[in-house]
């Protein structure tokens, strides 16, 4: 039993920290387009559980994590994000300054 526990353990800790380090996807291109909108003041976690809840990310914690190691500084406002699109690509949009047709992104 406790062999079965340390393998699974490990399986569950190995897929884990891959969606924090890998290139994890929602769905597969093409994707679909959605338009999210960011406010001022929303904290980091609010923000992954937005990006969960319409399912442009596989997993809120991973995410978070991925923008606390990274150090980024996600910018209030409102993106259209790809549900094929992968974490950094999302991070990438986030967290830079531009217009609003700059922001928009699609595959």
């Amino acid at each position: 039993v406790a062999i079965m526990l340390i393998i699974n353990l490990s399986a569950k800790a190995s897929q884990f920290s891959y969606r924090i380090f890998g290139t994890v996807t929602a769905e597969e291109a093409p994707g679909r387009d959605l338009k999210i909108t960011i406010d001022k003041g929303e904290s980091t976690m609010s923000i992954a559980k937005k990006l969960e809840d319409f399912s442009l990310i596989v997993d809120r914690y991973s995410f978070y994590i991925r923008v606390k190691l990274t150090e980024q500084k996600i910018i209030p406002g409102t993106y259209i994000i790809n549900s094929s699109m992968d974490y950094d690509e999302i991070l990438d949009l986030i967290t830079s300054v531009g217009t609003e047709e700059e922001k928009k992104v699609s595959t």
